[in-house]
């Protein structure tokens, strides 16, 4: 698994599956200077490069923005994710007037910043996205481990305001 990662073309490769119980492994020279993000939804915590981990085991409300925002990550790097389709994920099923949501979401987003997702945190005219130049590994229920690798370019650069 180590010799596929490390020759993976990074430019054409959007994900990888990582078999269960393998641990990542990638060559410090291939991926040198490139900042890293891993979300275990299974085991509650995150970790954004060599910090402590963040645990949101009782934080419910912070598993599902991150989940989402990883998850979209995953899917479309670099596009935002809608306010509509954050609340969405952050409250199932409850009925919230728009002002109330969008002041819930800010909230929410102010706590993930604190909680040291800051510089990962972006945000766009469309929504809000994790920063395409982090790798992404996002573990799943069940032990399936997602990349996302890096993505050249700044994420702030495109869409500074």
């Amino acid at each position: 698994m180590r010799g596929a990662i490390r020759d993976a073309p990074w430019a054409v490769v959007s994900a990888m599956m990582v078999p269960d119980g393998q641990e990542l492994r990638v060559e410090r020279a291939a991926l040198a200077g490139v900042r890293r993000l891993r979300v275990d939804v299974e085991r509650s915590w995150f970790r954004l490069d060599d910090r402590p981990a963040v645990g949101f085991e009782r934080r419910w409300l912070v598993q599902r923005l991150i989940v989402a925002l990883a998850r979209a990550r995953v899917a479309a790097p670099g596009q935002p994710l809608a306010a509509h389709a954050l609340v969405i994920a952050g409250w199932p099923g409850e009925r919230i007037l728009p002002r109330a949501a969008r002041n819930r979401l800010h909230v929410a987003l102010h706590r993930l910043r604190r909680l040291g997702l800051n510089d990962a945190l972006c945000c766009a005219p469309g929504g809000w996205f994790l920063a395409s130049e982090l790798e992404l590994a996002l573990r799943e229920p069940g032990g399936a481990t997602i990349v996302a690798p890096a993505i050249a370019g700044s994420s702030r650069e495109i869409f500074s305001w």
